[in-house]
Order: C-alpha cells, then structure tokens, then sequence
C-alpha cells in the first residue's frame, strides 16, 4: 500500500489511475525534468471519475501509441534494423513494470527506465540519420537534426545533475519533497537525514509530517516515539510507539523499544492502564498467551483498586482472546461479585470448574457456593 496504493484500487479508479501512470513513465522518458526517488502514497492521487482532467493525457498517449503501432505494422520494412531495435528495446524492458499485464510492488521506479532509456537514444539516432538522407525537403528540414543533437545534449546535461542527488541522501530527499509533496515516505526519509545531522527539531517536524499525510502508516510514529523518548518524553512517546506497534506493516520495527520503554516506565509500578494497552498490542502482534497476561495482571490491578467496571473489561478483553483462560473467568467471576452483579457471576463461576485447571483455583468451588446463597437469600 505505501509503495504501490493503486494496487489496492477496484473498478474505474484502478483502471484510471494505471492509465495515468503510463503518462507519467512517457513524461519521464521523454523530458525527464523532475525525478523522484519515491514515487509512494500519495505522491500521485488516484483518479476516481471520468470527469478528471488527468485522464485527457492518458487518452492523448494511447491514441499516440495506437496510431504509431498502425503506422509501424503498414511500414514495418522500410524502418529498417536500428528502428525496430530501439523500439523493441523501448517497449519488452517497459512491459514489464508497467501494470498492464501484471501489477508490480512498485508504482513508478525511475530504474525502469534504463534501458527504455536507451532504446529512445538509438530512435532518435535513427530519426536523425533519415533527416540527413532525406531529398526534397525545405532547407529548415534539415535543420531538425541540430534540433536533436541539442536535444541529447540536454538530456545528458540533465542526467549528470540528476547524479548529484544521487551522491547523498540529503540531496536525494530533499529533491523527493519538492517533486513529491504529498509522499508520506519521502518525508519520513528526509526526517532521517535530518537526525543524522543533528537537526532533531527539523527531523521531528518532518516525521510528523509523514504521519498526518498518511495517517494509517505506522512507521513515521516509531521515529516520533524515538526522539520523544531520547528526551524523555515517556507518555508522548508512547502514545506514538503505541500507534505504530498497531499498524502490522511496522509491529516488528515498534514493538521491541514499546514493551521495553513500557517496562521502564509503567509495569514496575504497576499501572494497570499501561498493562491494558501492552495486552492490546500483542493481541495484535499474536502474541495471544502474553496479551491474555497483561490483560488479567490489568484487570487485577484495577479490582485492587475497587475499579471493577475496568476490571470487567480487561478480563472480558483476555476471554476474547482466550476462551479458555480459566483464571480470567475466575477473576472475572469474583470483578462481578464485587460489582453486585450476583446473577452474572453465578452464570460465569461455574465455567471455571469445567477449566482443566479449575482445580489450581481452591477459592473458586466456594464462590459459587457464596454467590448462590446470596442469591438464594436475595
């Protein structure tokens, strides 16, 4: 999704979004005059209407491409071997990156454009070269192929710029930004380089960045946890590993420093709210017998504390992760009782006996002893 988000269209908007970057391949293959090294949501938006403007270009390229394939196939002898080479060498390389047969990771990839590249240089030789034999024609005619050696002459000048930005990471970044306002990860990037550079104000401005342009990506919250705990900042900077731990894409990169900055923080003092919020996490990384840990050592807590609506909560969060925690639907039974919901905890004690560990839990054949005859009283 962050490399490629057409990937995940449907219907029209995929159709027209692919459509479009046909265009945009053919505009950096033609007059390469910005280049990004980051072509990742949501540097191109998708189209979703007919009505879009974009979708003119796309139907001006294919009416192009329809009209030359025509003109190629009826004169196809007279194009000789250098032509129909560089053509083979602009189209097979292409084909496959360009989402037409088969969708690719990548949405737009300058690389893809190597040997295109070439075969548009041995295409513009052989146009040049027709201009010079051609007979018959005005003087200005001849006259185009100066027009197409200033043209190579420009775009190798612009390929050796473009080897500048490829130097440094700063210089690579820095020019994705500009061409690529909207690229979540180009952001996050240049928020690196920043921090490598000392720059943690900058480099925090940048990853916050990165997160408001693409709020379901986790990663830029890791780098915004990291700098907020370098201050100690704990509680922001958990909030933000939180955050990122939740987002699957970035679990593995946040859940190690979360549990540790949590451990450091919250769990020696027994937090019940901070236990809570480790228990969701690793529900989500699968860690089902640690989360069902947590949300029990939560609920616990809380019912220590005679808050037993949290308490409640937390033990009915680790049963829907674990059916079979009989010690959570024991202490759940008890967080009822303790509630005053008699007629609940009656109908939950009983499960615990049919727990194969029900027997580790002395105390729990005498609740439901208790609870009975308060409600066999009542």
């Amino acid at each position: 999704r962050i490399e490629n988000p057409f990937y995940f269209t449907e219907g029209v908007t995929r159709l027209l979004s692919f459509a479009y970057v046909q265009v945009l391949y053919f505009t950096l293959l033609v007059a390469p005059i910005e280049m990004c090294c980051e072509y990742s949501y949501n540097c191109v938006p998708a189209i979703e209407t007919w009505g879009e403007p974009r979708n003119a270009w796309s139907l001006l390229l294919f009416g192009g491409i329809a009209h030359v394939t025509v003109y190629s196939i009826k004169h196809i002898r007279n194009l000789g071997l250098y032509a129909l080479f560089g053509i083979s060498f602009i189209v097979l390389p292409y084909l496959p990156a360009s989402h037409i047969f088969v969708t690719v990771g990548t949405m737009i990839a300058e690389r893809c454009l190597y040997l295109p590249s070439v075969g548009l240089s041995v295409l513009i030789f052989c146009v040049s070269v027709w201009i010079g034999s051609s007979e018959g024609y005005p003087q200005w005619w001849k006259r185009l192929q100066w027009f197409l050696v200033v043209l190579v002459l420009l775009g190798a000048g612009r390929t050796a710029l473009r080897n500048e930005d490829w130097q440094t990471d700063k210089l690579l970044f820095e020019s994705a930004v500009k061409v690529c306002p909207l690229s979540s990860k180009s952001h996050q990037q240049l928020g690196l380089v920043r921090l490598n550079e000392n720059k943690t104000l900058e480099g925090l401005e940048l990853f916050e960045r990165a997160a408001q342009l693409d709020p379901i990506w986790g990663e830029p919250h890791f780098h915004i946890g990291r700098v907020h705990a370098a201050s100690q900042n704990w509680a922001v900077a958990l909030d933000h590993l939180k955050i990122c731990a939740m987002c699957p894409a970035s679990l593995a990169k946040c859940l190690p420093l979360y549990i540790e900055l949590q451990q450091l923080v919250n769990l020696k003092n027994e937090n019940a709210d901070a236990f809570y919020d480790v228990g969701e996490v690793l529900e989500v990384a699968l860690h089902w017998d640690e989360s069902v840990t947590h949300f029990r050592e939560a609920g616990a807590l809380w019912l220590k504390r005679g808050e037993t609506a949290k308490a409640i909560e937390a033990f009915d969060r680790a049963l829907h992760v674990n059916k079979s925690a009989c010690d959570c639907m024991y202490w759940k039974s008890k967080a009822l009782l303790q509630h005053g919901n008699l007629s609940a905890a009656v109908d939950a004690l009983p499960q615990t006996l049919d727990c194969p560990d029900a027997s580790a839990l002395n105390a729990a054949g005498d609740m439901v002893l208790g609870a009975l005859n308060k409600v066999t009283s009542a």
